[in-house]
């Protein structure tokens, strides 16, 4: 099994992402990449321990932010038949965890 070039791509599209993410806003001692293959998906975790934040109040407020990186994340984790889940608290870190299924070859 592995991981089809288009899809490559946009994983890698979306890892850049949730570590820019993390660099700009986190103000965290440690950022963690983990990437493994679970069950036939691809899996990428990237994970700090910064200030980290209220995911609700930031998702419903994007219209008035004008952040679109979530979103994009989002979007792009779509093109793959993925999705992204992100688990944050104020004073807890941030894990953004992108689950995608792996092409059989």
């Amino acid at each position: 099994r592995v991981l089809e070039q288009n899809a490559q791509g946009v994983i890698f599209y979306i890892i850049e992402e949730a570590i820019g993410n993390a660099r700009k806003h986190a103000r965290a001692n440690n950022l963690w990449v983990r990437l493994r293959v679970q069950d036939g998906y691809f899996i990428a975790e990237v994970e700090d321990d910064g200030v980290g934040f209220d995911v609700n109040a930031v998702q419903t407020r994007y219209d008035e932010r004008g952040s679109l990186g979530m979103i994009n994340m989002h979007e792009r984790a779509e093109l793959v038949n993925g999705r992204i889940s992100i688990a944050s608290a104020p004073g807890k870190g941030t894990r953004i965890t992108l689950t995608a299924p792996i092409q059989k070859r």
